[in-house]
């Protein structure tokens, strides 16, 4: 096969000063206005052109006989560079240019099958796992979750059913003012005094104990250790309610209780009361899986409402940090694909400003897509579930994906042949190592996380080792295959040349012209 590089014609090398970027050719317009004086002008624009040409040779080991001088000095060139460097600027080049149409076709395969597993990539289910399963730690916890069943294993959710609260008043407080909860705000029409109203909350008691939704029959009523112990289990009397409830209040079960906020009895007014029951549910499931949990508990809370007699038909239930973190895990899971899509726009703006084209921006936020996309995709392979720790690592992950792709483009654009083979064959050149390198270096230190217990450190290792993986490829292979396919050549897709220069030329013209009328 014959050298690609025999396959571009000697005068694609050649920057001339109508092939000149946006960039040269705003500084060369700057020169010129800073620089002429009356009627000058031309004659110093014609030396400029000639000098930027002879330049542009130079720089370009480029002469008027393509057949010795170019040849001999880029021979030269190449003797000076490292073997690394040699090896990208010859074999690896090479080799991306020859079976960059194999590569896109592996890319497409890759594509598929990730979009594919990403379909699959859900809520987490489980527990937030924080030591790996070999530890004491997490050996103990789960034995005592498993084996041995009490209303006191904190390691499932508590729910509460409180009545005598209507809201929490939080006005005037700020967001992040967490010292200060707000102010309660009772419910007036609460009364347990009646007799009907009482037996409503053991009726309740008892129901729990038969819902599914309660772990081993485990309710804390303290209405019925009340009713036990002032009136051998039935309901006190309306005229007696408020006495006979001082009176328990003073023995032990009735003071721990109090302690306990089950009992809100305050200056001879009870203001609230609560009762709890044990779920079958663990801590720090994923959102997907505990909401429904909530929705249900909601839904036979409103059950209670409706059949109880004014007085306790308003109950809430809550179950205090797990209810709030589920919703914490929601928004972080949402927040992870935003910030996603954010950062990807923000990358795309960012690289149109720093490369003036389009064209060069659009293909590399196409590999940094990618490597997000394999990297949520070996998230699923490897059986996690989308949780809190999934949720910050994605955000973590565009800024190791940006890293190397970006300094391919910049210098891409920054090169000074005209044609996409010789350009990709410069950027390679000159920052193929850096890339390798800094690869290395962020694999190296990534190895020791996998010595550690802690999960997030474990799959923080595994997130990146992976995007390093992907970044590599997207950036020496899928970025470099695509610009010696269908890379942008001389100004195409430069914004600085087709958009600010001329705008910039008209806005001079105009000036100058309103000048002119003036001195006239």
């Amino acid at each position: 096969m014959e050298s690609p590089t025999k396959l571009i014609p000697d005068n694609e090398c050649v920057l001339t000063p109508e092939k000149k970027s946006g960039h040269q050719i705003d500084l060369l317009n700057d020169s010129d206005e800073e620089q002429k004086e009356g009627g000058i002008m031309e004659n110093r624009e014609a030396d400029q052109n000639s000098q930027s040409f002879d330049n542009s040779n130079n720089l370009n080991h480029v002469s008027k006989d393509p057949q010795t001088d170019d040849k001999s000095l880029e021979q030269d060139s190449v003797q000076e560079l490292t073997s690394t460097e040699k090896f990208f600027h010859e074999k690896w080049n090479t080799w991306m240019f020859k079976y960059k149409y194999v590569f896109f076709g592996i890319t497409l395969v890759w594509l598929a099958f990730a979009i594919w597993r990403v379909s699959l990539f859900k809520s987490a289910k489980d527990p937030i796992q924080r030591l790996n399963e070999g530890h004491e730690l997490y050996k103990l916890t789960q034995t005592s979750r498993n084996d041995f069943n009490s209303a006191l294993n904190t390691g499932d959710i508590e729910v509460y059913l409180l009545w005598g609260i209507e809201d929490l008043d939080r006005s005037g407080i700020g967001r992040w003012e967490v010292e200060n909860l707000g102010k309660l705000i009772y419910d007036s029409s609460f009364n347990l005094a009646p007799v009907a109203n009482q037996q409503r909350i053991l009726d309740i008691c008892n129901n729990l104990k038969t819902r599914s939704l309660v772990a081993n029959q485990v309710v804390t009523c303290w209405v019925q250790d009340f009713v036990d112990a002032q009136n051998g289990g039935s309901p006190v009397a309306e005229a007696n309610f408020y006495t006979e409830l001082e009176t328990y209040l003073t023995t032990t079960t009735g003071q721990n209780q109090y302690n306990d906020n089950m009992i809100g009895y305050v200056n001879g007014e009870l203001l609230f009361i609560k009762i709890v029951a044990l779920t079958t549910e663990a801590r720090f499931q994923g959102y997907s899986f505990l909401y429904p949990v909530y929705e249900e508990w909601e839904e036979l809370k409103n059950e209670y409402n409706s059949a109880s007699p004014v007085g306790v038909n308003n109950a809430l239930q809550t179950a205090g940090y797990d209810w709030a973190w589920l919703v914490t895990e929601r928004e972080m899971n949402r927040g992870a694909i935003q910030g996603i899509i954010i950062s990807l726009a923000f990358a795309l703006f960012v690289l149109i400003m720093s490369t003036y084209n389009v064209v060069i921006a659009v293909y590399a936020v196409m590999c940094i897509a990618l490597i997000v996309l394999s990297v949520v995709a070996v998230m699923e392979m490897c059986g996690w579930g989308m949780g809190v720790i999934e949720a910050i690592a994605m955000v973590m992950i565009i800024g190791f994906s940006v890293d190397y792709v970006v300094h391919l483009a910049n210098h891409y654009v920054e090169c000074t042949y005209n044609d996409r083979y010789r350009r990709m064959q410069d950027a390679l050149t000159g920052i193929g190592v850096s890339v390798v390198s800094g690869a290395i270096s962020t694999i190296a230190s990534g190895i020791f996380l996998f010595l550690a217990v802690i999960i997030f450190f474990l799959k923080f290792a595994v997130l990146v080792l992976a995007t390093i993986i992907f970044s590599l490829y997207c950036s020496l292979v899928l970025f470099t295959c695509l610009n010696h396919a269908i890379g942008p050549q001389n100004n195409f897709g430069d914004i600085g040349y087709y958009i600010i220069t001329p705008l910039k030329n008209k806005f001079k013209s105009a000036c100058k012209k309103s000048r002119n009328e003036k001195e006239d």
